[in-house]
């Protein structure tokens, strides 16, 4: 997974939804830094938390991989 493209995505999501990091850390019981680190890219999701990333964003989970496959157009 490229973890620079999968923080965009993240980010973008995020910002639709009009919400903050620390808004997504708490419904996903994340320590701050960890959300940080997924949105710039540093680090990526473990993959048992991209369900709850979609429950939380309302998007397919399969949107984490086509990211992969080709530019979103968010």
């Amino acid at each position: 997974m490229d973890t620079r493209k999968v923080g965009e995505l993240i980010y973008h999501l995020r910002k639709g939804k009009e919400l903050t990091q620390k808004q997504i850390v708490v419904q996903l019981n994340l320590p701050d830094r960890t959300f940080s680190k997924w949105e710039r890219g540093h680090s990526c999701s473990d993959v048992a938390l991209l369900s709850s990333l979609s429950a939380v964003f309302k998007v397919n989970i399969e949107i984490f991989s086509m990211v992969n496959c080709h530019r979103m157009n968010l």
